[in-house]
């Protein structure tokens, strides 16, 4: 697998989607603090980040792809949330 970190070289005051994420109202140094402390991990498709009912370990940027959010029923299925 590749090193995540020369697939994504700029921080997050460079990153395409900064505008338009809950992070636009940050100011630089919060911006710099943040990048500081992140950690950039790749995931499969069809990889779960967290699953229903835990807590997640942290906040997540996607930085490129597409994430499903869903729950199971009460019939054992899916329910595609968003």
């Amino acid at each position: 697998m590749k090193n995540i970190a020369t697939e994504v070289p700029q921080g997050c005051e460079l990153c395409q989607s900064h505008h338009r994420s809950m992070f636009a109202s940050l100011s630089g140094k919060q911006i710099v603090t943040l990048d500081a402390h992140k950690t950039c991990t790749r995931y499969r498709k069809g990889q779960a980040l967290f699953h229903e009912g835990t807590r997640p370990m942290g906040l997540f940027c996607i930085n490129r792809g597409t994430i499903k959010v869903f729950r199971i029923g009460l019939d054992g299925k899916e329910q595609i949330i968003k």
